[in-house]
């Protein structure tokens, strides 16, 4: 019987240079964060959600179970998920102090934002096998946003979403191997429907991911680790939602708006006004974010434009390009944007857990024109690429001086240049 040929040094070498790149871009990102954070400055409750996570930390901490003790009769809360007020209520129980609380986050949320960063870059250089260049562009750079970095940094759950699903993303692939190498891998399937629950119940949104990992493992035609998967994700979301109706039953439960279950919340009451709806809601939102995007990435908006709608196409190449050796991905991304776009609201943090992860589509699309351009041609990209960056950076700090003079001055900026790190501000002025 013979013996497969020993690795060679590059390929025993090269998972632990992968790792020793993705630990050092996460800690680049969280000396970022800490630098260029402004969360001392902000009140909570300057975004109303951050206000709620933390109330119903202290609730739980205090035994008076998941209600809203701000409102009225504290209200049962149905709206937001557990698990970032269940991680709040430890610094309540223990310091019995929003100091202690906020000191938490401050130490916690660069961490998580890291951590995030590491696992895209791992997973941009060694499952889709991209170069340094257009990955930290596409994929990394976003989390150096002045936006994300503000709203990643106050008690709000879009780290945690973007965590947990590059976690998945990483946990995933070796379920779609080639049949000839594959084996049944149920541990894997349930610890990938682990994942996925834990991040639902940081943030709703995240559910959206469940029915795309599923189909993308149905794809592939792995009944046995669909199925894992999905009662690995049923028992814990299906044990909260049975929780949260017994809890119901007995009240009381906020008439208010903005705690209302999302379901009531929409208004949707079947599924033809639901399909209506999206297609109506999708419009209108991809004029408006393509807008914002552009504003938050570049000073000039047509060029901004043309950008975003460059970047838009590449996605859209990368798509198709990618769907089935990257399924997993693909799906989860079109599956979040489709749920974001659906929402009825328009919010840039909305938008900003999704850039990393267009980012790794953009980027795959980016660097497979770079290595099939003519060889005279291919200093072009990197240099197009440091431009782009030059051009970002000073965007950002654009946003932050319009918003340090508009804080000043009481004057607010033109449209364009309405940041969160303004919103933020303002709105903590007047709490």
């Amino acid at each position: 019987m013979t013996q497969a040929p020993p690795a060679a040094p590059d390929e025993q070498s090269r998972p632990r240079r992968l790792a020793v790149e993705a630990a050092v871009v996460g800690l680049v990102v969280i000396v970022g964060h800490l630098l260029f954070r402004l969360s001392h400055e902000f009140l909570i409750g300057a975004l109303n959600d951050d206000a709620v996570y933390v109330v119903l930390g202290k609730a739980i901490a205090q035994g008076d179970g998941y209600r809203s003790i701000h409102l009225v009769g504290a209200p049962l809360q149905v709206r937001y998920p557990p698990a970032l007020p269940l991680l709040l209520a430890v610094p309540w129980a223990l310091a019995g102090t929003l100091g202690a609380v906020r000191a938490t986050v401050a130490v916690l949320h660069p961490i998580v934002s890291g951590a995030a960063a590491g696992l895209v870059w791992w997973l941009g250089r060694d499952r889709l096998e991209l170069s340094p260049a257009p990955l930290a562009l596409c994929a990394v750079a976003p989390f150096l946003l002045d936006p994300l970095i503000q709203y990643f940094n106050i008690p709000l759950t879009e780290p945690y979403l973007v965590l947990g699903w590059a976690g998945a993303l990483a946990i995933a692939p070796p379920l779609f191997a080639p049949a000839t190498v594959r084996d049944a891998q149920p541990v894997r399937a349930v610890a990938l429907g682990l994942v996925l629950a834990g991040t639902a119940l940081f943030r709703t949104a995240a559910v959206a991911l469940v029915p795309a990992v599923l189909l993308a493992l149905a794809l592939h035609r792995r009944w046995k680790e669909a199925a894992a998967c999905a009662a690995a994700v049923l028992a814990p979301l299906g044990a909260w939602q049975a929780l949260q109706h017994y809890w119901s039953a007995r009240g009381p439960l906020s008439s208010q708006p903005d705690d209302l279950s999302y379901g009531r919340w929409l208004g949707v009451t079947g599924p033809v006004a639901l399909i209506g709806y999206a297609v109506r809601t999708i419009v209108a939102n991809v004029v408006v974010y393509v807008h914002r995007m552009a504003a938050y990435l570049f000073s000039n908006q047509p060029i901004g434009v043309v950008v975003v709608l460059a970047a838009v196409v590449a996605v859209a190449v990368a798509c198709v390009r990618l769907r089935w050796s990257q399924t997993a991905l693909v799906l989860t991304t079109l599956s979040v944007t489709a749920l974001t776009l659906m929402w009825p609201f328009t919010q840039g943090r909305l938008l900003l857990p999704l850039l990393p992860f267009l980012g790794l589509l953009a980027a795959s699309t980016v660097d497979v024109a770079a290595r099939r351009a003519p060889v005279r041609l291919r200093w072009g990209v990197p240099l197009a690429l440091g431009l782009a960056a030059l051009a970002v950076t000073l965007r950002q700090v654009d946003l932050r001086d319009a918003a340090a003079r508009s804080f000043q001055t009481g004057v607010l900026p033109p449209p364009e240049d309405l940041s969160p790190t303004l919103i933020l501000a303002v709105q903590s002025r007047h709490i």
